[in-house]
């Protein structure tokens, strides 16, 4: 990838044209991997069925799809990793309990992508791995998935709640004081008026009475 800027001479500098090749390929990379998160396949995609499929209608789909792409019956590598794929989705999905689960972590992942700003997402530990022989692997971990995603939103949160706190305590502590001064201002006025107001009077010279 090419970057093109106004001033093409700097390209010719190797140190600059080095850095903005190393940018702009973690640009693309983030990129693709947050493309590659909102567009992943769930296991119904896999089974071919809907959401709302009773269990019926995923065990007969499991073995419509396992029959046509099982070792057994086709070599290729493509129809292998089919084959893979359709029983991680259907030891996921033949399950109530690991199904609930899987339901829910999807519209987690959906409230996610249409209330937070895309980032690059951790993989590696989202699945845990239990391989054996018939290449049945990999049920989704939802307290895992949880923990990654909004880990990061609950730190901030928390950080913002004390920020908050400190600053509710920071103004109340500056009104009283702005109060304690306007107080001694407002007295240290009076007392000056008053003692003025004493000093000034001449009590020798006797009160003139109004003649009528």
């Amino acid at each position: 990838m090419r970057i093109v800027l106004s001033n093409r001479w700097i390209e010719k500098i190797p140190p600059y044209n080095g850095l903005m090749t190393s940018i702009a390929f973690r640009l693309v990379q983030s990129k693709s991997k947050s493309c590659a998160y909102s567009k992943m396949k769930t296991h119904y995609d896999t089974l071919e069925v809907s959401p709302n499929a009773t269990q019926s209608e995923i065990k007969s789909s499991y073995y419509k799809l396992s029959m046509l792409y099982h070792p057994d019956r086709n070599k290729s590598e493509f129809a292998n990793r089919k084959f893979q794929n359709i029983s991680q989705a259907y030891d996921v999905l033949n399950n109530y309990q690991t199904r609930k689960r899987y339901d829910r972590s999807i519209m987690v992942k959906k409230n996610i992508q249409e209330n937070i700003p895309k980032t690059t997402y951790v993989y590696a530990s989202i699945y845990k791995s239990k391989v054996d022989p018939t290449g049945k692997n990999e049920y989704f971990n939802f307290d895992e998935w949880t923990r990654q995603h909004y880990g990061e939103l609950l730190h901030r949160r928390k950080k913002e709640e004390k920020f908050t706190k400190v600053n509710i305590k920071t103004s109340k502590k500056e009104t009283t004081e702005e109060s304690y001064i306007s107080y001694v201002a407002i007295l240290s006025l009076t007392t000056y008026l008053v003692l003025k107001f004493i000093l000034t009077v001449d009590y020798d010279v006797p009160w003139k009475k109004k003649e009528p």
